[in-house]
């Protein structure tokens, strides 16, 4: 069992506390709806401190990073981040990281919360003849999120530096409320306007504590991880061992927008070449449930009476008053408008695959 440095404050703010993996986390505060909806109208706070922080330094960072990872980061500076997948070589998803440039030499990956450790492992065992640093700093670091369209002011209590002009997939270092320093990003998870704070893990509760202080009168609440789980889903943002995992390529997912075949090397660049030439046999799609049922990961998805796929992920799209689901399917029977039925052992439900994401409001994109 593991514990984020913001756990010592959950029971202040009443959270129902559940284990998510190995990790003791918040899964609700008050109620997942309310949490949800709160992120989209205005205004929520997280903690992701599970998730990982990758240090890597030296004169191969860039070339290192550009083996490691599917997507293109030649071009990237100062103060940029970019969403990428890392695989193995049979273009297998290891893990879906984001890639921090403080300068060609030195880089932060960030980690999903399921392959923190892994990952760090999978640089430095398929980094190793690149001359770097690779250093986990992860446990020193808390990592607090704020999501919705006030997001901003909200950040703007406790942030002493201008904010106002870091865009989308841009980070910056900053000071905060008593001289303590922080890294300030936007890239997000829930499809609205959002900022993730990185904070030295012993100011983490501190900083928790004065964003929910300050932003009474804005309306900011706690939120628990059932909320990031709803608010992801709803832009079919993927999630790992769900929706991707080491059997599964970002073509497959739906992520192939990130794989640059333009590099002249980078793990798994046969086969994901092959995929984005020839295409795929299953695609992650979407589906609206039309009868009252919420499917749940490993449903079969049939189409007339037939087994063609398995649901990876559903809940409640509360924005949309719809139970929704991802899933993989044949790709020959992906077509928006299809009509399918959802075996959960029991019984049959019957839904439609729609296109995705499921929610649009103009918020926050993904692709970088």
């Amino acid at each position: 069992m593991k514990r984020t440095p913001i756990y010592p404050v959950y029971d202040k703010y009443k959270a129902k506390v559940g284990m998510a993996g190995v990790w003791e986390m918040p899964l609700e505060f008050t109620n997942v709806k309310e949490e949800h909806l709160a992120v989209r109208n205005n205004v929520g706070l997280f903690d992701l401190s599970t998730m990982g922080e990758i240090d890597i330094k030296g004169v191969d960072a860039l070339e290192a990073l550009q083996y490691l990872l599917v997507n293109d980061l030649s071009n990237i500076t100062k103060g940029q981040v970019v969403y990428s997948s890392m695989c193995n070589d049979k273009g297998g998803i290891v893990d879906d990281v984001t890639a921090y440039c403080f300068n060609k030499n030195h880089f932060w990956i960030v980690t999903s919360t399921a392959n923190a450790e892994k990952s760090v492992n999978w640089i430095i065992e398929r980094g190793k003849n690149y001359q770097i640093y690779v250093t986990d700093v992860g446990p020193g670091i808390g990592l607090l999120s704020l999501q919705g369209p006030n997001s901003e002011g909200a950040l703007k209590n406790i942030v002493k530096d201008d904010i106002s002009d870091l865009k989308y997939f841009q980070f910056k270092n900053a000071n905060s409320i008593d001289g303590i320093p922080i890294i300030v990003s936007r890239t997000g998870y829930t499809g609205e306007k959002g900022y993730e704070i990185y904070v030295p893990a012993i100011y983490a509760c501190y900083l928790w504590d004065q964003l929910i202080e300050k932003g009474k009168d804005i309306g900011i609440i706690p939120c628990g991880l059932k909320s990031v789980v709803s608010l992801r889903l709803e832009k079919a943002y993927v999630l790992y061992n769900r929706d991707i995992d080491e059997t599964i390529t970002p073509v497959e997912a739906g992520l192939g927008w990130t794989v640059k075949q333009s590099k002249s090397n980078f793990i798994g660049k046969e086969i994901l070449e092959k995929q984005l030439k020839d295409g795929v046999f299953r695609k992650l799609v979407g589906f609206e449930i039309e009868d009252d049922y919420i499917p749940k990961t490993g449903d079969t998805i049939l189409y007339q009476g037939k087994k063609v796929g398995n649901i990876t992920s559903g809940d409640i799209g509360y924005s949309l008053e719809k139970n929704i689901a991802l899933g993989f399917i044949q790709e020959s029977f992906s077509s928006p408008g299809t009509r399918f039925e959802i075996d959960n052992g029991e019984s049959h439900f019957k839904a439609l695959l729609v296109q995705t994401p499921f929610y649009d409001k103009k918020g926050e994109r993904l692709r970088v």
